[in-house]
């Protein structure tokens, strides 16, 4: 197959199958690095060279992992030090081969996203060596395309204000279970399942033509700007009877008030991150007119309704309020070290799901990819005026 058309100068690589030291580090969970050393990288913003100490290891990314390169300023004490950016592996394109100056022999990875990051090494031995462990990695993908749902049982909703370390702590291991590892297209979990209905073992595959008949529209769950959010329920396939909310934008609208980057990263943000405490994509499809995005369905409103009906009584415990702050931290660290900012932390986009854990939503300001942002190109001027801080209003 022939794709040099697509994208000239860049060699497509089919993906060999993994070596027997990447699927024994994948099949261990290994977080060791299968490849490391210095190399020259062009910054994404400033297009200037810098070395930088580059290590290829699995990652987490939510609840599965795959392989990353990360790179970092020092090598010294790399272990203990967040890297300085990343690149993401999983679909990734690689480049074997670019022009470089006389004595440097350049190669570069396209992410998912068609961001190009150009490398450069002192001598062909260094590039072959990196370019080999690059292929090792990408044919050992470990995000599946196909996982298998086991039978659970739906745990008894626990209240908002109980002891915030065990309720954490047993959500977590739930959220992290195998019925949780799930593609865009895969599997719901049990938040987003009819009540009382016992899910199956089923096999969930990769779905990519899924579109709006697939769901009846229930209701509708909210208004914006932009479009509406729906509930709805799917009619068939592995996920049959499962709810979700579907939210439905005006592509017209989003081109007229200039949103159309700020969708397109919301949605891309999700795509990639998996995490109990923040709003989970299954879907996201398109017609000529709309776009349609399909999450979990949190049926527990969002935290300003529950901290205004909490003002009538005094307002929330402090054991309630620290559970509730805990989990939006896991949330947010989570983000940080993705290199995600948010941007537009407020009450009405932490929804509660229905064991009363919150859920981070709305990624339509966020910014991605920040690690080779210097912190003057990161004073956008946004957000919710409510919940700004007076100085900058």
């Amino acid at each position: 197959l022939d794709c040099s058309h697509l994208l000239p100068g860049v060699e497509f690589v089919l993906a060999s199958p993994p070596s027997p030291r990447t699927m024994a580090a994948a099949a261990a969970g290994s977080s060791g690095p299968l490849h490391s050393g210095w190399i020259m990288k062009q910054g994404h913003i400033v297009r200037n060279w810098k070395n930088r100490f580059f290590v290829l290891q699995l990652a987490n990314v939510g609840v599965t992992k795959c392989y990353h390169l990360h790179y970092y300023k020092e090598q010294q004490n790399y272990e203990d030090t967040p890297p300085t950016g990343a690149v993401n592996l999983h679909n990734a394109t690689l480049n074997p081969s670019t022009d470089a100056p006389s004595g440097m022999y350049g190669f570069s990875v396209t992410n998912s996203k068609g961001r190009v990051y150009p490398l450069r090494v002192g001598s062909a031995p260094e590039r072959e060596a990196w370019v080999n462990a690059i292929r090792e990695a990408m044919a050992a993908d470990v995000l599946p395309n196909v996982s298998v749902s086991e039978p659970s049982t739906r745990p008894e909703p626990s209240a908002p204000a109980a002891t915030a370390a065990a309720s954490s702590s047993t959500f977590m291991a739930r959220r992290k279970s195998p019925a949780f590892v799930r593609e865009i297209g895969g599997p719901s979990h049990p938040s987003s399942v009819v009540p009382g209905r016992r899910p199956s073992v089923k096999v969930f595959h990769l779905n990519t033509s899924v579109q709006v008949t697939d769901f009846d529209l229930l209701k509708v769950v909210g208004k914006g700007a932009f479009g509406k959010v729906f509930l709805v329920k799917k009619r068939d396939g592995a996920d049959s009877e499962a709810l979700y909310a579907m939210k439905v934008l005006d592509k017209t609208v989003i081109a007229q008030k200039g949103q159309v980057t700020h969708t397109k990263s919301e949605r891309d943000i999700l795509h990639e991150i998996r995490h109990p405490f923040i709003v989970c994509l299954h879907y996201a499809f398109q017609t000529e007119r709309k776009l349609y995005m399909v999450t979990d369905y949190y049926p527990g409103g969002n935290l300003f309704a529950h901290v205004q009906r909490a003002r009538r009584t005094g307002g929330f415990e402090e054991g309630r309020a620290k559970f509730y702050s805990a989990e939006l931290c896991l949330a947010l660290d989570f983000l940080h070290q993705n290199n995600i900012v948010y941007r537009d932390l407020k009450l009405e986009n932490i929804l509660m799901d229905v064991d009363g854990n919150i859920v981070l939503t709305d990624f339509g300001l966020s910014k991605d990819n920040v690690g080779d942002i210097t912190a003057n190109e990161l004073q956008t001027f946004c957000g919710t005026v409510e919940y700004m801080a007076p100085e900058l209003v």
